[in-house]
């Protein structure tokens, strides 16, 4: 089954408003010439709170002609007016058959594995990857053969103070981090999104390619930890680079 690429007029519209957000958070991306030309790649990254980052890398790809393909949750393509909206933006629902489309027509696949884990928790934790369990995106590029390509951010865990560990309250009380129990603050001390993201300067980071191929058995849990380390650890050090050289990131106690 072949996916469908991102609809032109709503990509120039969503560049639009990045554009003004761009401005807002002075954002730059350094290194997208380590993006593998004519292979399709796996690009995996920090959730930041929110991951605006992202959204500016979306817009900044595509302008390129090398538009980054998404994951969504299988939900929203259960229904036909949903589905054609996230297919606007680029995304897909991950399966095998959508992917294999995708990587033979060489397109770059994005996914954050860190989720609500690392985008609703407290601000007493700033830059630091976790992806708890999360292997599926290991599993997923090996299967496909891909490289990884991390990335990382400086800003993005600076735009809101988050109160409240909102993954595991929400995970604790309601069995699902779909609705995070936690208080995100703007601007002004308003709760986001009626206070807006604080204007902090992002500096993304592309890193070169991991390619995992030699070796990989996404069955042996030996190899799938050794990947982990090695993918987080990637990661990682691109945050310290990022933030490095600027001022000290906000540290906030509750």
């Amino acid at each position: 089954m072949t996916v469908p690429r991102p609809h032109p007029g709503v990509m120039s519209m969503y560049g639009r408003v990045c554009d003004l957000h761009a401005r807002w958070f002075r954002y730059r991306c350094i290194g997208h010439e380590n993006l593998p030309r004519g292979r399709s790649a796996l690009v995996v990254g920090y959730h930041g709170r929110p991951a605006y980052d992202m959204f500016l890398l979306l817009s900044f790809l595509w302008r390129r002609g090398r538009p980054l393909y998404g994951i969504g949750h299988r939900e929203l393509f259960r229904f036909g007016p949903l589905a054609r909206a996230a297919q606007a933006f680029g995304l897909y629902d991950g399966s095998d058959e959508q992917t294999r489309d995708l990587v033979a027509r060489g397109q770059l696949i994005g996914v954050l594995p860190g989720g609500t884990r690392e985008c609703f928790r407290s601000s007493k934790v700033l830059y630091e990857v976790d992806w708890g369990r999360h292997r599926g995106y290991l599993r997923f590029a090996a299967r496909h053969g891909l490289p990884i390509v991390p990335i990382a951010a400086s800003g993005v865990d600076e735009f809101l103070r988050v109160y409240g560990e909102g993954y595991r309250n929400s995970m604790r009380l309601l069995g699902t981090d779909v609705v995070p129990l936690c208080l995100p603050l703007g601007l002004g001390g308003l709760p986001y999104p009626l206070g807006l993201p604080r204007p902090m300067r992002v500096r993304q980071l592309v890193g070169p390619p991991l390619d995992l191929a030699v070796g990989a058995d996404p069955e042996d849990e030996e190899w799938l930890e050794a990947a982990h380390d090695r993918v987080t650890g990637a990661v990682q050090a691109l945050l310290d680079r990022a933030v490095a050289g600027r001022c000290p990131p906000a540290r906030w106690s509750e």
